[in-house]
């Protein structure tokens, strides 16, 4: 029910901590597999702990085990294999840029533009120091325009990462005013997601997809997910439809 169409902008939304990176290492990795060009680009993260992420979710291997050398021997040669494989772009599908490459739209621009990718991603991209645009609000606004305008100049889909607020832990609905600045990144987009998880969720290691905007597809949508990294179960469950009136956290509602 969600489709990244090329000339696209999605926003990807939660609270610090659930995952958003993932969800997004998640995509660049769907697509990767599927044979097609995908820009991965973080403010966050370096190039290597970008490369170590996907290896792990390719592997389904925990990332604290990668790290600490808790792999059987043949874990070990393919993991190394894919980070030095991911590291070096060797695959040409799959190009990562650090937070010491990506420190300026003009860059995630001109990268798009030589690699022409089919989804372009900007991970917490609210952290690029742009000069225009003065206070912080209107810089969110020149930033969001810029990233929409690139995906249509270039007709690749760009999907970014926002902060949301931190009263989304007792939201009571399926709104966007938790994320900051969203009635500007709103706008821009076409599409809006917000990853939720409850205390319970959490405990059970799910989190939930919900799609509260999306131009072309069905909005007020949601999909349960597993969200499991001690073996890297990142797969969808079930989709619903999301109840406006219903009482749980973002009014989470009806299995479809």
């Amino acid at each position: 029910f969600l489709a990244f169409e090329p000339g696209g902008l999605t926003t990807v939304g939660a609270r610090t901590g659930i995952g958003k990176t993932w969800f997004v290492l998640k995509c660049a990795l769907h697509t990767y597999i599927k044979e097609h060009t995908v820009l991965l680009g973080s403010m966050e993260m370096s190039k290597e702990d970008l490369a170590h992420r996907l290896a792990c979710l390719y592997l389904k291997i925990e990332p604290m085990r990668a790290t600490e050398g808790d792999i059987t021997d043949e874990e070990m040669q393919s993991y190394e294999d894919l980070i030095k494989k991911f590291r070096t772009n060797t695959t040409r599908k799959l190009f990562l840029a650090g937070q010491d490459i990506m420190g300026s739209i003009d860059i995630f621009e001109a990268m798009v533009s030589t690699l022409k990718p089919k989804i372009a991603i900007a991970d917490a991209f609210y952290l690029i120091e742009e000069e225009e645009g003065g206070d912080e609000w209107r810089t969110i606004q020149h930033m969001t325009k810029r990233y929409k305008n690139i995906a249509k100049k270039y007709n690749t889909h760009v999907i970014l990462t926002a902060q949301m607020d931190a009263t989304a832990a007792s939201a009571k609905k399926s709104t966007m005013d938790k994320v900051r600045h969203a009635k500007r990144i709103t706008q821009d987009s076409d599409n809006f997601i917000v990853l939720s998880q409850t205390s319970q969720q959490q405990k059970g290691k799910m989190i939930d997809m919900l799609v509260l905007k999306a131009r072309k597809g069905k909005a007020n949508m949601a999909c349960h997910f597993n969200w499991n990294f001690e073996t890297m179960d990142l797969s969808e469950l079930q989709a619903f439809v999301l109840e406006q009136d219903d009482p749980s956290e973002f009014g989470l509602g009806k299995k479809k």
